[in-house]
């Protein structure tokens, strides 16, 4: 992941395992790697399925500090999942309810399945960036090759509006191997005055 961050130029936060990695052209104030302790996510990440923790970084982005998290859940276990997204909120509720971005491989194929349903429920909302666009298009982004549903999402806490969002890595290269075998979400977002 080194190599690429120096290759693109850009600034890297990742946990020990590799397992999990942000890339950003902005200063990374700092980064924590938030262990999954306890519970069926953690034991489904010792199994080899989804990862162990959440990465959390502070981004100097324009218009102000971003807390940026990056998650990988299981696709093996609803349960797991369900508590993976537990352990996310528990650890958000001690977090600025503003400028915050969620990520990741959540292995959910379903936006009103409980484990996504929980990260728009409650005090702390957060709000499905894709869906926010693009109301009743499903989004998929596995297989890459010919995506039929949407695992990877990005969510935004209220105070940020999401004003464009895309799929990215949907064209193999020369010799017909895409980047990944999910397709890529990006989302641009303003800050709400």
């Amino acid at each position: 992941m080194e190599t690429l961050a120096d290759a693109l130029g850009v600034n890297l936060a990742r946990t020990p395992d590799g397992q999990l990695a942000l890339l950003t052209p902005h200063r990374i104030r700092s980064s924590t790697v938030v262990p999954l302790t306890v519970g069926v996510a953690r034991d489904e990440a010792v199994a080899g399925y989804g990862s162990a923790s959440i990465l959390h970084a502070v981004i100097a982005a324009p218009g102000g500090d971003t807390n940026f998290l990056v998650a990988h859940w299981t696709p093996r276990s609803a349960s797991a999942r369900i508590d993976a997204a537990q352990a996310l909120i528990a650890y958000l509720s001690g977090l600025p309810y503003e400028r915050l971005v969620v990520v990741g491989d959540l292995n959910t194929v379903a936006p009103e399945k409980p484990e996504l349903a929980l990260l728009g429920q409650g005090e702390r909302q957060l709000v499905d960036a894709w869906a926010a666009v693009h109301p009743g298009h499903p989004g998929p982004t596995m297989p890459s090759h010919d995506p039929a549903v949407r695992l990877d999402y990005v969510f935004l806490s209220p105070d940020l509006r999401p004003v464009s969002t895309r799929r990215i890595g949907d064209r193999p290269d020369q010799d017909g191997f895409y980047p990944s075998d999910h397709l890529g979400v990006v989302a641009t977002a303003t800050a709400l005055e």
